[in-house]
């Protein structure tokens, strides 16, 4: 367990919040390490409705996995896309994120989160603190696209990639930090370079982390959104490869939005 992993221990996280629940280390001593998958297992009083997704980032942010929900034997298999190296003698902190459950449900469920396998090993065991669902919702926001661009040229450089629009739909003032995008085709690795975020021209960040499907942007200056507000966002990006390839960004879940 990770040194900054998050102490729980009933610390209360607002229904329909983005949370990180536990930090893991893994470290390759012989030789490099290749992970391809790891097994989360919610233990605790609460119920099925306390953890909507679970997903894995690394310590920069970047999206490594898909996202799943936790089965009948509150077990979830996260597979990590694309397989993620470490190289021997080095270490690399695995970041657990999840969509905690609507509170009008779930409130003062309480949950645990424990690492049980580890590239099908056996069970490891490692466990985060207890943590509590609070009696409060987290601001709500609604992402919608903006339709399909299909003028992007090979060679363009800083071709519009993607649009999308967020809608501050609480009563207070949201201050977004980061946003990933999922590639549903799986081109734009090999096809795109060099992401640029930007709200009406203006770049908000300019270095993405590109893995596998995932694209994750993070703001160092957090944009803010005010009550009723909605706000419209561009992608941008260099086309080097891919002529007649189609290329499409979604945001996948709501834990892709900080």
């Amino acid at each position: 367990m990770n040194a900054a992993s998050p102490a729980g221990n009933g610390q209360e996280i607002p229904g329909l919040a983005t949370a990180v629940l536990a930090m893991y280390d893994v470290t390759a001593t012989s030789g490099d390490l290749l992970i391809d998958n790891l097994t989360l297992q919610r233990t605790g009083l609460g119920s099925d409705n306390a953890v909507n997704f679970v997903a894995m980032y690394t310590l920069d942010g970047s999206r490594v996995s898909n996202s799943q929900t936790f089965n009948n034997d509150d077990r979830a298999f996260i597979s990590l896309n694309p397989k993620v190296t470490v190289a021997a003698g080095t270490t690399k902190t695995f970041v657990v994120v999840a969509q905690v459950g609507d509170s009008a449900i779930a409130s003062n469920e309480e949950f645990a989160m424990r690492l049980v396998q580890f590239n099908g090993s056996c069970d490891t065991r490692v466990e985060a603190g207890s943590f509590e669902v609070a009696a409060i919702n987290a601001a709500e926001i609604k992402i919608e696209e903006d339709g399909n661009i299909d003028d992007v040229d090979l060679g363009e450089m800083g071709a519009e990639v993607a649009t999308f629009t967020i809608d501050n739909e609480d009563d207070s003032d949201v201050f977004i930090t980061a946003v990933t995008l999922r590639d549903q085709q799986n081109n734009a690795k090999d096809n795109l370079s060099n992401f640029v975020l930007s709200h009406n021209g203006s770049a908000l960040a300019t270095t993405a982390m590109a893995n596998g499907r995932y694209v994750t942007f993070q703001l160092t200056t957090p944009f803010q959104i005010d009550d009723g507000d909605t706000e419209d966002f561009e992608v941008y990006a260099d086309v080097v490869d891919g002529a007649g390839d189609m290329i499409s960004f979604i945001v996948e879940r709501a834990l892709d939005v900080s």
